[in-house]
C-alpha cells in the first residue's frame, strides 16, 4: 500500500499529469492541491510507521538556506514562497522514498519512472518548438533545453544500466530524443 501511494506521488511529481488537465480546461487548478494532501497523507503514515527515519542533513540545510534566503533577501517574497513549497516538498519526498524503497526492483522502478517522464517530456517539447507550453517551468526555451541536457545523460545511463531489450532500447531512443530537445 505505502509504495503504490509512493510511485504515485512519484508520478504526479514527474508527470505533472494536473497542469496537463489544467491547460485544457482552466478552471481544475483544484486538482494541484490533490498532490500536496496526498504527500502529507504519505508524511504521515511515514511518521507513523516503524521505519527507520534518515536524516539527510545536507538536504535540510538545502531547504533552510533557502528558506531563510527567501525571507530576507527576496524583495518580493510570493514566487519564492511557492519555489519553497515545491522544495520542501521534494524534501519530503525523498526522505519518505529514502525510507521506504530499500529494493533494488524499488529503485528500478524508479528510475524507468523518470526516463519516461523524460520520454513524454521530449515529445511534447519537440512537437511544441522547444517549449512544452502547458508546464510553466518547461514553457521557456531555456529552461527546457536544460531539461533535456540532464535528460540525454540520465537516460544514457539508465540504458546502459539494462539487460538488452526494451527498457534499454527505450533508453536510449529518449536519450536520442533529449539530444534533440537540446538543440
Amino acid at each position: 500500500m505505502q509504495t503504490k501511494l509512493l510511485y504515485l506521488l512519484w508520478f504526479l511529481a514527474l508527470f505533472h499529469p494536473f497542469r496537463l488537465l489544467n491547460s485544457f480546461s482552466g478552471g481544475l487548478s483544484i486538482l494541484f492541491k490533490i498532490q500536496t494532501v496526498l504527500l502529507y497523507a504519505m508524511t504521515l503514515v511515514w511518521l507513523l510507521s516503524g521505519k527507520k527515519k534518515t536524516n539527510y542533513p545536507v538536504l535540510l540545510g538545502i531547504v533552510i538556506l533557502h528558506v531563510f534566503g527567501t525571507l530576507f533577501i527576496a524583495y518580493n517574497t510570493g514566487y519564492a514562497r511557492e519555489v519553497t513549497r515545491i522544495i520542501f516538498e521534494a524534501y519530503l519526498l525523498g526522505l519518505i522514498t529514502f525510507s521506504f524503497f530499500r529494493a533494488r526492483e524499488h529503485v528500478d522502478k524508479l528510475f524507468t519512472m523518470f526516463a519516461y517522464s523524460f520520454l513524454f517530456f521530449a515529445i511534447f517539447g519537440i512537437m511544441g518548438k522547444g517549449l512544452v507550453r502547458w508546464d510553466y517551468g518547461l514553457s521557456d526555451e531555456n529552461q527546457f533545453g536544460v531539461f533535456m541536457g540532464m535528460g540525454v545523460f540520465f537516460c544514457l545511463y539508465y540504458a546502459m544500466g539494462q539487460p538488452q531489450g526494451k527498457r534499454r532500447l527505450i533508453g536510449l531512443i529518449t536519450s536520442a530524443l533529449c539530444l534533440v530537445g537540446v538543440i
